[in-house]
């Protein structure tokens, strides 16, 4: 999976601001596609090379400074010739942030124990580059095929969204965060609230989804950390963070996440944004004192009223196919490369923060949700390219989606077992400069998970 930030800079940050911003470390590299277009909107108290300063007027009342080339941010000046910042209407800064900061320094260093200052990307590399072939024992399939059952009164919190390309892990994701930029409009931040005389048209969609779930080769005695559940019209991927500190004996983060959100969801249930992100924050609050580890989530609901909707904590995927085609995309959520939001005892990160999607689904539309051992070694186009297969192979009567979900999950560890293959990750690992990926080639070895669901 990937590794955790480290927990130091975060809390810092997290008790300066009251935000779960991340500042990435000062050795991570920008994308190069990275632009500075949002920051034209905030005008620098002073400037010098590519270092700005500019005032945090809504949160600290605090001066930052941003690099408008390398992405990087600081509260400190960074240079000692920098000019000095002269701030035009001093503001106070709240009275909670100089209690917590003070609260923070008498706990003392050892509070800050916990899987956010363990970097082991580094180990975790090698050891998956060292796994050796492993006759594979697959986990148990599970197949749910739900029939529409009377339509419920319409929603009224019902919006469209239409597919957006982006970066995988653009780092004007952490800025916007930071210095509180608008969010663009082609975002599905949120969803829209129509005026007291929009309608709504109801529609009874049936809703047949399957699971498959291959652990890392090196994980298969356990079971690896992926978890995904189906429960009628609402399903979830959980992708356990390899990185983070595990306790033995302890039930994984991961695992109980999926339990304790399917267990209180109904299979009948089609949930709203405010639902799941309720039910994900209960079953994390539960998984903080009672699991070990951490991991992002991805939860979605099909409505009756025809729309699809997700939130998505971390770099798992979400998307809807319509005639071979991607029509919609969840958005990742990342602090920085190979480092994604995820929810733990010790991360600042909740469900709150999650990216959310709300999109119309109809008949004969595919939903295909997976970890990122599906997506960090198949592309968008490829995912598409292996729906098509799988469908146009399977047999009248058959269980189309469990064949869907098979064949994705089986391509995504061939082609992570091959060193020779350009994948999305190497080619981000390359401009990040990871060192088994000079030349931006080669599948990433994983726990691989896929839920897949058709819209009938």
């Amino acid at each position: 999976m990937r590794q955790a930030p480290p927990f130091k800079i975060l809390l810092l940050i997290h008790l300066i601001t009251g935000t779960t911003a991340f500042i990435a470390p000062q050795h991570q590299q920008p994308f190069a596609s990275a632009s500075c277009t949002y920051l034209s909107v905030f005008k620098p108290l002073a400037r010098e090379g590519d270092w700005a300063a500019y005032l945090d007027e809504d949160d600290t009342g605090l001066v930052y400074y941003f690099n408008g080339k390398s992405g990087e941010s600081s509260w400190d000046p960074p240079t000692s010739t920098f000019p000095p910042v002269t701030v035009p209407e001093p503001r106070v800064t709240k009275n909670i942030v100089s209690e917590k900061m003070a609260a923070a320094a008498e706990q003392g260093s050892e509070k800050l124990q916990g899987f956010f200052n363990q970097l082991t990307t580094t180990a975790k590399r090698a050891a998956d580059n060292n796994v050796q072939e492993v006759i594979e024992e697959p986990l148990p399939e599970e197949t749910t095929i739900v029939e529409p059952s009377p339509a419920p009164a319409a929603e009224m919190d019902v919006a469209s969204t239409q597919t957006k390309s982006k970066n995988k892990s653009s780092f004007l994701n952490n800025i916007r965060s930071v210095i509180k930029m608008p969010t663009p409009t082609l975002s599905p931040e949120s969803e829209a609230t129509p005026t007291e005389t929009d309608t709504v048209e109801l529609k009874s969609l049936r809703v047949a989804a399957a699971t498959k779930v291959l652990p890392h080769p090196a994980k298969i005695s356990w079971g690896g950390e992926d978890a995904v559940f189906v429960r009628g019209r609402t399903f979830g991927v959980f992708d356990g963070v390899s990185g983070a500190e595990k306790t033995l004996g302890v039930p994984l983060y991961s695992r109980m996440l999926s339990n304790l959100v399917s267990r209180d969801v109904a299979p009948t249930d089609s949930l709203s944004i405010e639902q799941m992100q309720d039910l994900l924050l209960r079953a994390a609050e539960c998984a903080d004192s009672d699991a070990t580890g951490a991991s992002t989530a991805l939860v979605a609901s099909v409505g009756e009223d025809g729309y699809l909707r997700a939130i998505n904590l971390g770099d798992s995927v979400l998307l809807v196919l319509r005639e071979g085609q991607v029509v919609a995309k969840t958005e990742e959520i990342v602090h920085y490369f190979e480092c994604p939001y995820q929810l733990s005892e010790d991360s600042p990160d909740r469900p709150r923060d999650a990216k959310k999607l709300a999109v119309e689904v109809l008949p004969g539309d595919i939903i295909v949700m997976g970890s990122d051992g599906v997506f960090d070694n198949l592309s968008d186009e490829v995912v598409c390219e292996v729906v098509e297969s799988a469908s146009s192979k399977a047999r009248k009567g058959s269980k189309r989606q469990q064949i869907i979900a098979n064949a994705l999950v089986e391509r995504s560890r061939k082609v992570s077992l091959d060193r020779n293959v350009v994948t999305p990750y190497s080619v981000e690992a390359k401009k990040n400069q990871y060192e088994d990926y000079p030349d931006g080639v080669g599948g990433k070895i994983d726990d691989v998970s896929c839920v897949v669901a058709l819209c009938q």
